[in-house]
C-alpha cells in the first residue's frame, strides 16, 4: 500500500537519480522567517538552491544523517554556496562537517531540531525530529522507509532496536522523511509494518530472503557479495526454511548454524553463486 500523501509547510524534497537508484534531500525553514537548514544533499542540490532563492531562504545548517555517498555527493558545492555549517553525528567516520553527540538541539529560528542516534544501518546514522511546524518531522535517513528499513550494514539488530526506541517513540502523526521512497507517518508503519514490535533475531520470527542466481540480476552494488560474507549478516538468522525454484522465495522459521545447507537446498553450489540477498521483516 503506497503511504497516503503528507504536506507540510515549511518543509521541501528533493528526489535526484543516483547511479541505479533514487535519494531523497530536504530542505526544512519557518515559514514565518527565512531561516533554512538542508537535510542531505543528494546527488545534486541544483533543485534545492534553486528553490531557496526563489524564496528568499537563507540556508544556514546543513545537517547529514549518516555519511553514505549518495547521502553528501554534493555536500562540497551546498557548503561553498551558502557558507553554512554542516553538521554529523560523532560516530560516523567522516571528516569536514562538524561532529556532534546524539542528543544535542539546534533552533533555526522558530524551529527546534532534535537529534537521535539511530545506528545499525551505519555507525552513527542521526535522526533529526524538528518541531515548531504544523506537523513534527522526523528526517531518519536510510533507518526507516515506508514499509521498510536500511540494510543492516552495520547491526540489523541495532538498526531495529534504535528504530523502535528514537522513531517509533513518536507520536503516530510525525511525519518520516526517509532517504529514499515517499514520506510516511510513524502512526502509518506501526499500522503496516512489523518494525515497531519487539523481538529478538533468532526466535521464532519469519524473515524472507530473496535469491536470484548470479548471471541473472545485476543488483545495485549497495548489495553485492563481498568475499566470504554478505554486507546484511544472514549467517545470524540462517534457519530452517522452504525453497522455491530460483529465483525464488527462502521463508526461515527457526535458528540453525550456518549457511551450507540453506545454499545447498536452494539449488546454489555456493554462496560465491550468488548475487544478491534482500531481507524483510
Amino acid at each position: 500500500m503506497y503511504p497516503e500523501a503528507v504536506n507540510v509547510d515549511g518543509l521541501a524534497m528533493f528526489n535526484t537519480p543516483y547511479e541505479d537508484m533514487t535519494v531523497n534531500s530536504y530542505l526544512v525553514f519557518d515559514p514565518k522567517g527565512r531561516q533554512a537548514a538542508a537535510f542531505d544533499t543528494g546527488s545534486t542540490v541544483a533543485g534545492m538552491l534553486e528553490f531557496a532563492a526563489e524564496r528568499q531562504l537563507k540556508i544556514e545548517s546543513i545537517f547529514i544523517t549518516h555519511s553514505h555517498a549518495d547521502h553528501i555527493a554534493d555536500l562540497r558545492k551546498l557548503e561553498a554556496v551558502t557558507d553554512a555549517e554542516a553538521y554529523i553525528g560523532e560516530n560516523e567516520r567522516f571528516h569536514g562537517p562538524q561532529q556532534f553527540a546524539p542528543g544535542r538541539i539546534f533552533a533555526l529560528g522558530g524551529l527546534k531540531v532534535e537529534t537521535r542516534q539511530t545506528s545499525g544501518h551505519a555507525r552513527g546514522g542521526i535522526t533529526y525530529v524538528i518541531t515548531g511546524l504544523v506537523r513534527r518531522l522526523a528526517v531518519v535517513g536510510d533507518a526507516l522507509f515506508a514499509a521498510s528499513m536500511g540494510g543492516g550494514a552495520v547491526s540489523y539488530e541495532e538498526a531495529l532496536r534504535t528504530n523502535r526506541k528514537e522513531i517509533f517513540s513518536l507520536p503516530d502523526d510525525t511525519v518520516i522523511c526517509p532517504g529514499h521512497g515517499p514520506l510516511t507517518t510513524v502512526g502509518e508503519q506501526k499500522s503496516t509494518t512489523r518494525f515497531s514490535r519487539s523481538f529478538r533475531i533468532g526466535e521464532m520470527t519469519a524473515f524472507r530472503v530473496v535469491a536470484l542466481p548470479w548471471n541473472e540480476f545485476k543488483p545495485p552494488r549497495r548489495y553485492a557479495w563481498t568475499r566470504g560474507e554478505p554486507r546484511i549478516r544472514l549467517r545470524r538468522i540462517a534457519c530452517r526454511h522452504q525453497a522455491q525454484p530460483t529465483p525464488g522465495l527462502l521463508e526461515f522459521q527457526r535458528p540453525a548454524n550456518g549457511l551450507a545447507n540453506l545454499f545447498k537446498d536452494a539449488g546454489f553450489e555456493s554462496p560465491s553463486s550468488i548475487r544478491q540477498f534482500v531481507m524483510f521483516h
